[in-house]
Protein backbone atom coordinates (compact mmCIF):
# COMPACT_ATOMS: atom_id res chain seq x y z
CA UNK A 1 0.00 0.00 0.00
CA UNK A 2 1.12 3.58 -0.43
CA UNK A 3 0.23 7.09 0.64
CA UNK A 4 0.80 9.99 -1.73
CA UNK A 5 1.21 13.67 -0.90
CA UNK A 6 -0.26 16.11 -1.72
CA UNK A 7 -3.60 14.42 -0.93
CA UNK A 8 -4.76 12.21 -3.79
CA UNK A 9 -7.18 13.73 -6.27
CA UNK A 10 -10.56 12.10 -6.89
CA UNK A 11 -8.99 10.22 -9.81
CA UNK A 12 -7.99 6.59 -9.09
CA UNK A 13 -4.25 7.26 -9.46
CA UNK A 14 -1.98 10.32 -9.26
CA UNK A 15 -1.64 12.00 -12.65
CA UNK A 16 1.53 13.60 -13.93
CA UNK A 17 1.31 16.69 -16.14
CA UNK A 18 0.70 15.97 -19.82
CA UNK A 19 2.95 17.06 -22.69
CA UNK A 20 6.66 17.61 -22.32
CA UNK A 21 8.26 18.59 -19.04
CA UNK A 22 10.05 21.97 -19.12
CA UNK A 23 11.66 20.94 -15.84
CA UNK A 24 12.26 17.36 -14.78
CA UNK A 25 9.53 16.07 -12.43
CA UNK A 26 10.99 14.38 -9.33
CA UNK A 27 9.12 11.73 -7.33
CA UNK A 28 10.37 10.64 -3.90
CA UNK A 29 9.36 7.17 -2.69
CA UNK A 30 10.05 6.21 0.93
CA UNK A 31 9.07 3.50 3.39
CA UNK A 32 10.58 0.92 5.69
CA UNK A 33 13.38 -1.34 4.51
CA UNK A 34 11.92 -3.96 2.13
CA UNK A 35 8.44 -2.35 2.18
CA UNK A 36 8.08 -2.52 -1.60
CA UNK A 37 9.66 0.77 -2.68
CA UNK A 38 11.65 -0.78 -5.52
CA UNK A 39 8.62 -2.73 -6.76
CA UNK A 40 6.47 0.40 -6.70
CA UNK A 41 9.14 2.34 -8.60
CA UNK A 42 9.34 -0.44 -11.19
CA UNK A 43 5.57 -0.23 -11.69
CA UNK A 44 5.69 3.57 -12.04
CA UNK A 45 8.53 3.17 -14.55
CA UNK A 46 6.53 0.59 -16.49
CA UNK A 47 3.45 2.80 -16.69
CA UNK A 48 5.37 5.93 -17.62
CA UNK A 49 7.36 3.94 -20.19
CA UNK A 50 4.10 2.83 -21.78
CA UNK A 51 3.33 6.54 -22.26
CA UNK A 52 6.81 7.08 -23.76
CA UNK A 53 7.82 9.25 -20.79
CA UNK A 54 11.59 9.21 -20.36
CA UNK A 55 12.06 8.15 -16.75
CA UNK A 56 15.00 7.14 -14.58
CA UNK A 57 15.08 5.77 -11.07
CA UNK A 58 17.80 5.46 -8.49
CA UNK A 59 18.08 4.61 -4.83
CA UNK A 60 19.31 6.64 -1.89
CA UNK A 61 21.40 3.50 -1.18
CA UNK A 62 23.72 4.62 -3.97
CA UNK A 63 24.68 7.60 -1.81
CA UNK A 64 26.02 5.71 1.22
CA UNK A 65 29.37 7.05 2.35
CA UNK A 66 32.43 4.79 2.17
CA UNK A 67 33.09 3.26 5.59
CA UNK A 68 36.36 3.64 7.43
CA UNK A 69 38.36 0.47 8.00
CA UNK A 70 37.11 0.32 11.60
CA UNK A 71 33.46 0.81 10.63
CA UNK A 72 33.86 -1.77 7.84
CA UNK A 73 34.97 -4.33 10.45
CA UNK A 74 31.96 -3.45 12.61
CA UNK A 75 29.70 -3.82 9.56
CA UNK A 76 31.17 -7.25 8.77
CA UNK A 77 30.12 -8.37 12.27
CA UNK A 78 26.62 -7.03 11.60
CA UNK A 79 26.89 -4.37 14.29
CA UNK A 80 26.89 -1.27 12.08
CA UNK A 81 23.66 0.71 11.76
CA UNK A 82 23.13 1.55 8.09
CA UNK A 83 19.60 2.77 8.91
CA UNK A 84 20.94 6.12 10.09
CA UNK A 85 20.58 9.15 7.80
CA UNK A 86 24.09 10.36 8.72
CA UNK A 87 25.45 7.43 6.67
CA UNK A 88 24.27 8.97 3.39
CA UNK A 89 25.56 11.92 1.37
CA UNK A 90 22.34 13.91 0.93
CA UNK A 91 24.20 17.05 -0.17
CA UNK A 92 25.51 15.18 -3.22
CA UNK A 93 22.09 13.65 -3.87
CA UNK A 94 20.48 17.10 -3.74
CA UNK A 95 23.13 18.43 -6.13
CA UNK A 96 22.38 15.58 -8.56
CA UNK A 97 18.59 16.01 -8.36
CA UNK A 98 18.88 19.76 -8.97
CA UNK A 99 21.15 19.08 -11.95
CA UNK A 100 18.53 16.69 -13.36
CA UNK A 101 15.74 19.23 -12.78
CA UNK A 102 17.80 21.79 -14.74
CA UNK A 103 18.29 19.16 -17.45
CA UNK A 104 22.08 19.32 -17.15
CA UNK A 105 23.68 17.23 -19.92
CA UNK A 106 25.18 14.48 -17.73
CA UNK A 107 24.88 13.42 -14.08
CA UNK A 108 27.04 10.65 -12.60
CA UNK A 109 25.16 8.76 -9.88
CA UNK A 110 27.55 6.85 -7.61
CA UNK A 111 27.46 3.08 -7.11
CA UNK A 112 27.82 1.58 -3.65
CA UNK A 113 29.18 -1.90 -2.92
CA UNK A 114 27.51 -3.41 0.16
CA UNK A 115 30.16 -6.14 0.44
CA UNK A 116 33.20 -3.83 0.61
CA UNK A 117 31.13 -0.94 2.06
CA UNK A 118 32.64 1.50 -0.41
CA UNK A 119 31.60 3.66 -3.30
CA UNK A 120 32.98 2.04 -6.40
CA UNK A 121 34.82 3.79 -9.21
CA UNK A 122 31.78 3.12 -11.41
CA UNK A 123 28.85 5.47 -11.80
CA UNK A 124 25.47 5.34 -13.47
CA UNK A 125 25.45 7.94 -16.24
CA UNK A 126 22.17 9.81 -16.58
CA UNK A 127 21.72 12.07 -19.60
CA UNK A 128 19.76 14.82 -17.88
CA UNK A 129 18.63 16.63 -21.00
CA UNK A 130 16.64 13.55 -22.05
CA UNK A 131 14.97 12.82 -18.68
CA UNK A 132 11.39 13.89 -17.97
CA UNK A 133 10.78 12.10 -14.65
CA UNK A 134 13.21 11.03 -11.92
CA UNK A 135 12.15 8.60 -9.22
CA UNK A 136 14.36 8.49 -6.13
CA UNK A 137 13.60 5.77 -3.59
CA UNK A 138 14.92 4.91 -0.15
CA UNK A 139 14.05 4.79 3.51
CA UNK A 140 15.11 8.44 3.94
CA UNK A 141 13.92 9.84 0.61
CA UNK A 142 11.21 11.90 2.36
CA UNK A 143 12.99 12.35 5.68
CA UNK A 144 15.80 14.80 5.08
CA UNK A 145 15.17 18.54 4.71
CA UNK A 146 17.78 18.76 1.92
CA UNK A 147 15.43 16.94 -0.46
CA UNK A 148 12.02 18.35 0.49
CA UNK A 149 11.97 21.29 -1.91
CA UNK A 150 13.40 19.22 -4.77
CA UNK A 151 10.62 16.60 -4.73
CA UNK A 152 7.52 17.36 -6.80
CA UNK A 153 5.61 14.33 -5.51
CA UNK A 154 6.10 12.34 -2.31
CA UNK A 155 4.96 8.73 -1.90
CA UNK A 156 5.23 6.62 1.25
CA UNK A 157 4.94 2.81 1.05
CA UNK A 158 3.69 0.82 4.00
CA UNK A 159 3.75 -2.93 4.52
CA UNK A 160 3.41 -5.48 7.33
CA UNK A 161 6.59 -5.50 9.48
CA UNK A 162 6.96 -9.30 9.37
CA UNK A 163 6.74 -9.33 5.57
CA UNK A 164 9.33 -6.52 5.41
CA UNK A 165 11.69 -8.56 7.59
CA UNK A 166 11.35 -11.66 5.39
CA UNK A 167 11.95 -9.58 2.25
CA UNK A 168 14.93 -7.86 3.87
CA UNK A 169 16.55 -11.16 4.85
CA UNK A 170 16.11 -12.48 1.29
CA UNK A 171 17.54 -9.29 -0.22
CA UNK A 172 20.44 -8.91 2.22
CA UNK A 173 21.52 -12.55 1.92
CA UNK A 174 20.96 -12.86 -1.83
CA UNK A 175 22.09 -9.46 -3.13
CA UNK A 176 24.31 -7.93 -0.47
CA UNK A 177 26.20 -10.87 1.01
CA UNK A 178 24.90 -10.15 4.52
CA UNK A 179 24.19 -13.07 6.84
CA UNK A 180 20.78 -13.72 8.40
CA UNK A 181 22.22 -13.06 11.87
CA UNK A 182 23.73 -9.74 10.78
CA UNK A 183 20.44 -8.70 9.15
CA UNK A 184 18.50 -9.58 12.31
CA UNK A 185 20.99 -7.69 14.49
CA UNK A 186 20.69 -4.60 12.31
CA UNK A 187 16.90 -4.92 12.12
CA UNK A 188 16.61 -5.04 15.92
CA UNK A 189 18.93 -2.02 16.40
Amino acid sequence: SFVSTPPPSPSPSPQLPNASFPETFVIGVAGASAAGKTSLCAEIMRRLGAKKTRTVTFSTDQYYRTLSREDHEVALRGDFNFDDPKRLDFALMREHLLALKRKDPVVYVPEYDFVSHTRTDNATVIHGAKVEVVIVEGIFALYVPELQDVLDMKVFTQEDADLCLVRRIKRDCGERGISVDATLTQYEA
